[in-house]
């Protein structure tokens, strides 16, 4: 829902409660409703205030620290962190032209060996190796791709079962 004049109305009370400006009411109302209502809802608006209120500041907020911090409010809200294990429910089920679905991209601890990069080469793993990071990626079959003529996004494979049948 859109900001209305009368949500910033009752945040621009809010403020004034707690800072004093020279400026009329309905002055400060007008520029927020210039500069901060076209970009955020009233929920974001509310929170910014709320973040501002919060802070150390002394001077009642200009319109775009407000926009600034609803933003941030609105990031705040979207950011979603996941666990690998719910990372197939986010990318709505397997590819429909491969059937490719989100999978661990090696397996960190099965080899027991690290890449160095100052020596160029893999070596064993000692207890003084930091853990390798989990990494995830998409593996679409690419001869699946190219014979229904649709794009893979993400990593392909071509798998070599099916080089004979294409060559």
């Amino acid at each position: 829902m859109s900001v209305t004049e009368l949500d910033v109305r009752k945040q621009v009370r809010r403020l004034l409660a707690a800072f004093s400006t020279p400026k009329p009411e309905d002055e400060i109302v007008a520029a927020w409703m210039q500069w901060v209502a076209p970009d955020v809802e009233n929920h974001e608006l509310m929170a910014a205030v709320s973040e501002y209120g919060k802070s150390p500041s002394r001077y009642m907020p200009t319109p775009g620290q407000i926009r600034e911090l609803a933003l941030k409010a609105r990031a705040d809200t979207h950011a979603v962190r996941l666990e690998p294990s719910d990372w197939n429910q986010l990318q709505e089920g397997p590819c429909p032209v491969c059937g490719a679905v989100l999978q661990l991209a090696h397996d960190p601890h099965g080899s027991g060996q690290v890449y160095d990069p100052r020596a160029g080469r893999w070596r064993d793993r000692t207890d003084d190796d930091p853990e390798p990071p989990m990494r995830y990626r998409v593996l679409h079959d690419g001869w699946t791709h190219k014979e229904r003529g649709i794009p893979a996004v993400g990593d392909v494979v071509w798998p070599a079962a099916r080089i004979s049948r294409t060559a």
